[in-house]
């Protein structure tokens, strides 16, 4: 077996199953904003709504593209042993 390559990472913990990692890719594309933040930055306040801000900070260094296919490549390798 030879392993070419990866779509995605897999979602972090607690990521609320497909759904939830379906809308946690939202908060990586610069250009989408949720209503709340939209209306914060409208009232002269935060760049980011209390939610997104938490959200972000949870998620930390986490990269949905990052797809650590070394790891993957080692793991297969000790399976067929």
């Amino acid at each position: 077996m030879l392993l070419l390559d990866g779509g995605r990472a897999c979602p972090p913990e607690d990521a609320g199953g497909c759904d939830g990692f379906m809308e946690l890719l939202e908060f990586f594309d610069p250009e989408a904003t949720c209503d709340r933040c939209e209306q914060e930055q409208e009232e002269g306040g935060e760049d980011q709504c209390t939610e997104c801000r938490e959200t972000r900070q949870w998620l930390g260094n986490y990269d949905p593209d990052d797809v650590p296919l070394a790891k993957f490549a080692a793991e297969l390798a000790k399976a067929r042993l």
